[in-house]
């Protein structure tokens, strides 16, 4: 298996359905997972991710996620132990914002290290 990200998406209840969780992987197979109100937002957006596995006959998988801005989406991403990899700490800009290579506010090259 090549790794993959899988993305879940929080969709309200409308008249005819209810509050559920969209799973997508990378190549756009989905499911969709009718939310438990007793669950929390974390266990409901991980079940999505196990049940779209189970789907894609993915085991011995383990998958660590966490929330986007949006609060309705999260990324989630393969991981072994022996994948890890140390990350540089990224630069940082004049607004005290982490960038790659340009400050969102001002547009600018960062060359300075934290």
């Amino acid at each position: 298996m090549s790794y993959q990200t899988i993305t879940t998406r929080y969709v309200g209840q409308t008249n005819t359905k209810p509050h559920r969780i969209i799973a997508t992987n990378g190549h756009g197979t989905r499911v969709i997972v009718s939310r438990d109100e007793t669950e929390t937002s974390e266990q409901a957006h991980a079940l999505a991710v196990t049940r779209l596995c189970a789907k894609l006959d993915w085991d011995d998988v383990q998958f660590i996620g966490g929330g986007v801005d949006d609060g309705d989406t999260y990324v989630w991403v393969n991981v072994k132990a022996t994948d890890r990899v140390s990350i540089p700490k990224l630069p940082r800009c004049k607004h005290g914002k982490r960038v790659t290579l340009t400050c969102a506010a001002c547009n600018r090259f960062v060359t300075e290290q934290p």
